[in-house]
């Protein structure tokens, strides 16, 4: 009798066994920590300005730190100079705050991903049809059947140079060729390449300043070294007298909305605090180097329905 009960006993205890690996239950500790999510926060200068992950972080962490605060949580930072990675990150969600220079890309973000506008840079872009100085073009009537180079078929500057190209059309139409940087935009134009060019403000001025505005980073530094090799030294000097004279800007665009940040869906709840603290830090005194130094010279201000239709419009 004794083993029967010895027997039933041990039974027992291998079905309790048996059910409870087969319904384990869940244990919580209550002293755990509660994980804060983790966003990541996204900057795209665009495919012109180079920079490497370490210096741009530096550069923007005022803003991070702001974002930081007002979710609670650190962000990643994560710098993009590439069109396919951004956009990838974009339709992925996996950019949760994000300043996208080329807005384009930031209205498809609204547009296609659901996406929510947070501030707008202030301030506007001015397109420019740039000529050389000794061009018979003389009005932007004048451009009809003329080649005109814009920057990357994918860069916010050509996309807007053909829309204001179909908003004023030209007959006949001009002949549209592409160069992957805008300062390779002023090279083809002073050296014939192309009839005009389209270019930033900022490129524009530098046209005009500084004449030869080609002149200037890795395509001066090849020519010369080109040069050099050769012992052309009477053409270096050609080219530096070149340099020096004024070129033109024939034609402005009409003004359109800067740059956006936009939040994702893991944010869109908290968007608007986050449109607060940066319109607080913007209105802050003591933070107009810190924004200048990130070419925000007019601070932020709110994105209106006309402004997120024109992002919205462009991809």
């Amino acid at each position: 009798m004794q083993r029967i009960k010895l027997s039933l006993f041990a039974a027992s205890l291998l079905v309790y066994a048996a059910a409870s690996y087969a319904n384990p239950k869940q244990v919580t500790n209550p002293n755990a920590a509660v994980v804060a999510p983790t966003f990541q926060f996204c900057i795209m200068e665009g495919v012109g300005k180079q920079q490497n992950q370490g210096e741009a972080e530096a550069m923007w962490e005022p803003l991070q730190q702001v974002v930081n605060k007002t979710l609670g949580a650190k962000t990643r930072f994560n710098l993009y100079q590439n069109f396919a990675l951004i956009e990838r990150d974009i339709k992925d969600q996996n950019c949760d705050i994000a300043l996208i220079k080329p807005v384009h890309y930031a209205g498809m973000a609204m547009r296609e991903y659901g996406y929510e506008p947070v501030v707008q840079v202030g301030g506007a872009y001015v397109g420019n049809f740039i000529v050389h100085r000794d061009s018979k073009i003389k009005s932007y009537e004048d451009l009809a059947g003329k080649t005109i180079m814009l920057p990357d078929e994918k860069s916010l500057q050509s996309l807007l140079a053909k829309r204001y190209i179909k908003e004023h059309p030209l007959n006949p139409p001009p002949v549209i060729k592409h160069t992957r940087l805008q300062e390779t935009v002023l090279y083809s134009v002073e050296t014939g390449l192309a009839d005009a060019g389209w270019v930033n403000p900022t490129l524009a001025a530098q046209w005009v300043d500084k004449g030869s505005g080609w002149m200037t980073g890795a395509i001066r530094e090849s020519v010369i070294q080109s040069l050099e090799k050769n012992n052309d030294t009477r053409r270096i000097e050609e080219l530096k007298e070149e340099a020096a004279k004024k070129q033109r800007i024939l034609h402005k665009s009409d003004p359109y909305p800067y740059w956006v940040v936009v939040a994702s869906k893991k944010v869109n709840g908290r968007s608007g605090q986050i449109r607060q603290a940066l319109l607080q830090f913007a209105q802050d005194p003591a933070n107009k180097a810190t924004l200048e130094g990130l070419g925000i010279k007019k601070g932020f201000i709110e994105v209106d329905d006309k402004a997120r239709k024109f992002y919205e419009s462009l991809i």
